[in-house]
């Protein structure tokens, strides 16, 4: 994956090197996760969309909207079945990562999403947000979309969107 006019990203060829098909967002691409069998890519960004696209062919197979800010993060659960995304409007989205169908929509009091990390069943999710003058932490059971674990405020500092 590379960078392409700062408006998206390239999925190149990696055996041959031939040309790559641009991955069309209309603002900088903030954040990208593979899909854990590595045949998809997800992309998101200034343009407050996430895009799912074939990382064999290049072609898009969902856009999913609802962030009314950039993506900043992405990650795919293990069994590649969620898609979750982090964005500037103080939310975090589950989406079906087949259909692209919004499972959950976890609210937050803080910025910034950085990091995503799923249970090895797939049923929790953790979640790091960072702002400017904290960072917290809190743990959703994706079966309901409610808080099982929480810490914050946690001492840190971290940029705005």
């Amino acid at each position: 994956v590379q960078g392409h006019d700062g408006k998206g990203a390239c999925l190149c060829e990696t055996q041959d090197g031939a040309r790559c098909p641009v991955v069309g967002h209309s603002r900088r691409v903030d954040a990208l996760a593979f899909s854990p069998g590595g045949d998809r890519v997800a992309t998101g960004g200034g343009d407050e969309t996430v895009m799912v696209w074939s990382s064999v062919t290049g072609e898009r197979s969902l856009l999913l909207l609802g962030h009314n800010h950039a993506v900043s993060s992405l990650a795919f659960s293990g069994d590649d079945l969620l898609l979750v995304s982090g964005s500037c409007d103080e939310s975090v989205r589950v989406w079906d990562a087949r259909t692209g169908n919004i499972l959950h929509m976890l609210e937050t009091s803080v910025a910034i999403s950085r990091r995503f990390q799923f249970s090895r069943d797939n049923q929790h999710l953790t979640c790091v947000w960072v702002h400017p003058k904290r960072m917290c932490a809190r743990v959703f059971d994706l079966r309901t979309g409610e808080t099982v674990a929480s810490e914050e405020p946690c001492p840190g500092v971290g940029p705005r969107c």
